[in-house]
């Protein structure tokens, strides 16, 4: 089995949606008004805007941990978790007509997924040792 390799390319650009996606949770956590169509939030309105932050900031923070530390296998477990969670988003936004939500979770989801999907090529893929 040949070992993972994720070039730093792929890192960044994973990196990016991470933080993407934690920063619209915590600015939905401030003030959810930002990031949603109501003008005036309602107490339901905040609680989910927390609950988005509550597990879109630790996974964010994880996956930003794993991508640029030492260890690579537990990266394709955690990028296909957070492109998962994308595809959830997809489909709350399409549920809710918030097209933004829509573009963003279908960017994230194919960004996570794609480099998840090349991890697990790459972990089929032979070793060939010339001695």
């Amino acid at each position: 089995m040949q070992k993972q390799k994720l070039g730093m390319p792929a890192r960044i650009v994973n990196a990016a949606a991470a933080i993407a996606a934690m920063g619209f949770a915590i600015v939905a956590s401030i003030d959810p008004a930002a990031v949603l169509p109501a003008a005036d939030p309602t107490p339901g309105t905040e609680m989910y805007a927390w609950a988005y932050a509550v597990r879109a900031v630790p996974l964010g923070v994880v996956l930003l941990v794993a991508l640029f530390g030492k260890n690579e296998r537990v990266l394709l477990p955690l990028l296909a978790t957070a492109g998962v969670v994308q595809l959830g988003d997809i489909l709350i936004g399409a549920d809710r007509h918030l097209v933004g939500m829509m573009i963003g979770g279908a960017l994230g989801a194919a960004i996570h997924l794609t480099t998840a999907a090349h991890l697990m090529a790459a972990r089929r893929r032979p070793v060939h040792r010339y001695s």
